[in-house]
C-alpha cells in the first residue's frame, strides 16, 4: 500500500511503524566465526528512528522503454542510453557545498539531498536549494532525451538511508509509487506534501500544474542553473542560456524528438499505442 502522506509528516514514517524518534529495536547476529566473550555486547542494541534516517529531497526516475532499447539489435540504442546513465552518475553536483548523492540500478535513477530539519524544522527556509535539486531532475530528463530516451520520475520529502549505492526508506518507497503509478507521462511529478511544504516560496516560475491537477517540474523553464558535464566528445546540454531562444530551442529540439519517435515505431508495435500517449502529451506540454 502506498504512504499516506497527505495525513503524515516526513517522521512519522518508520521502521515497524515507529513514529518521530521512538525508539525501535535492531538486533545484530554475530558469525560464529567471530566470538565475543563480552556478553554485554550480545544484547539487544536500541536505537532511533534518527540513527537510520535523515530527512532527504528525493527523486526516483525511471526510463521509459529500458528493456526494449537494450534487447534492440541496434546496439546504439543501448549505448545512448547507457551514455547518459554514465553522465549522470558522474555528474558529482553539489548544492550549498554540499554533496548530491546519485545511484542508478536497471533501469532506475534516485537523487537525493539532506536536509538538516533538526536545525530548520521549516523546509520552506530551503527554497534556494530545491530550486536547484529541480534544476538537477530537469537536468536529467534532457540529458535522456538528447540520447533519444525518456524519463519519468516523481520528487518527495521524507526519511531516508543513503549511502553508497545503499539506499532506502519511506522516501524512496514513496517516489518509487508515484513514479509507476501517478507520473504516467514523461514528466517528474512532486508529491503533495512537498508541494504543500513549499507554498509559501517562490517556486512558481519553476513548477506547472497539469491538467489533472498534478504538479510537476517544469523542464522548459529558462531559469533553472545549467549542470555541464564535458568529455572528449560532446557537453550534455544542447541549448545556449541565452532567454530570448532558450525556450525556442527546447520546444525545437522537443519536436524534431518527437518526430523521430513517429518514424522510428511502426503502428502495428503492441506498444505503440501506450508510447503514443505519452509522446502527445509531451508534445502538448511543449505548446504551452
Amino acid at each position: 500500500h502506498p504512504p499516506d502522506r497527505d495525513h503524515l509528516g516526513p517522521q512519522q514514517h518508520g521502521v515497524g511503524g515507529a513514529a518521530g524518534d521512538e525508539a525501535v529495536t535492531l538486533k545484530y547476529h554475530t558469525s560464529p566465526e567471530i566470538k565475543n566473550t563480552n556478553p554485554s555486547t550480545t544484547h539487544n542494541k536500541v536505537m532511533a528512528i534518527s540513527d537510520i534516517y535523515t530527512d532527504h529531497i528525493t527523486f526516483f526516475a525511471d526510463i521509459l522503454g529500458f528493456k526494449n532499447k537494450i534487447s534492440n539489435k541496434d546496439p546504439n540504442e543501448a549505448y545512448n542510453i547507457l551514455k547518459a546513465a554514465e553522465i549522470i552518475s558522474r555528474l558529482n553536483p553539489e548544492i550549498n557545498g554540499q554533496k548530491v548523492k546519485i545511484s542508478q540500478f536497471s533501469d532506475s535513477i534516485a537523487i537525493t539531498y539532506a536536509i538538516d530539519t533538526e536545525i530548520n524544522k521549516n523546509i520552506a527556509k530551503y527554497g534556494k536549494e530545491i530550486q536547484e535539486f529541480f534544476s538537477l531532475a530537469g537536468y536529467c530528463f534532457w540529458c535522456f532525451l538528447q540520447h533519444g530516451g525518456m524519463i519519468r520520475g516523481s520528487i518527495t520529502f521524507g526519511s531516508l538511508h543513503h549511502q553508497g549505492n545503499r539506499i532506502f526508506g519511506p522516501a524512496l518507497v514513496e517516489a518509487h509509487y508515484l513514479e509507476s503509478k501517478t507520473a504516467k507521462y514523461p514528466r517528474i511529478i512532486i508529491s503533495k506534501y512537498l508541494r504543500d511544504k513549499l507554498i509559501d516560496i517562490e517556486i512558481e516560475n519553476y513548477i506547472k500544474c497539469d491538467d489533472d491537477g498534478i504538479y510537476f517540474v517544469d523542464v522548459l523553464c529558462d531559469k533553472y542553473k545549467t549542470y555541464e558535464y564535458q568529455d572528449e566528445q560532446n557537453k550534455c546540454w544542447p541549448f545556449h542560456r541565452n532567454k530570448k531562444t532558450y525556450c525556442k530551442e527546447k520546444y525545437t529540439f522537443i519536436q524534431d524528438f518527437i518526430k523521430n519517435i513517429y518514424t522510428e515505431i511502426p503502428p502495428e508495435n503492441n506498444d505503440s499505442e501506450r508510447i503514443f500517449e505519452k509522446i502527445n502529451w509531451l508534445n502538448k506540454y511543449s505548446k504551452c
